[in-house]
């Protein structure tokens, strides 16, 4: 994808040229978010805090990283609450969503872990 925009930059004609820096924009934000899992999700830079303020830390910051790339890079139109509330509610849902789905399965890996160190403790 990253050597099809480079390409698309140097060799597309300026109608291409638009959806291409779209897509710049994507792979930029998309590398934020990874760049913010790292910083709130591992203990390299945050050291001691639970999970659930650390997801809140991590939306609140991630919500003002794509509302600027949206409002800089038109993605929707700023001036329009619609728009904003239509975003907000967007965003809202996923990260809800997403959240609950990785809830479940971080609980269903602790209560494996735990039954494999129960199981272990039992032979030794």
């Amino acid at each position: 994808m990253l050597m099809s925009m480079v390409f698309g930059m140097i060799f597309a004609d300026d109608a291409s040229k638009e959806g291409i820096m779209f897509c710049w924009t994507i792979a930029g934000v998309m590398l934020g978010g990874a760049i913010l899992q790292m910083v709130f999700f591992t203990p390299t830079v945050i050291k001691r805090l639970g999970y659930a303020p650390r997801v809140i830390a991590f939306s609140v910051v991630l919500y003002g990283m794509l509302y600027a790339c949206g409002a800089t890079f038109g993605w929707f139109p700023v001036n329009d609450a619609g728009a904003l509330v239509g975003f907000t509610i967007t965003y809202l849902l996923i990260l809800g969503v997403l959240s609950v789905i990785f809830t479940i399965v971080y609980r269903k890996d602790i209560a494996a872990l735990n039954k494999g160190l129960r199981d272990f403790k039992e032979k030794m």
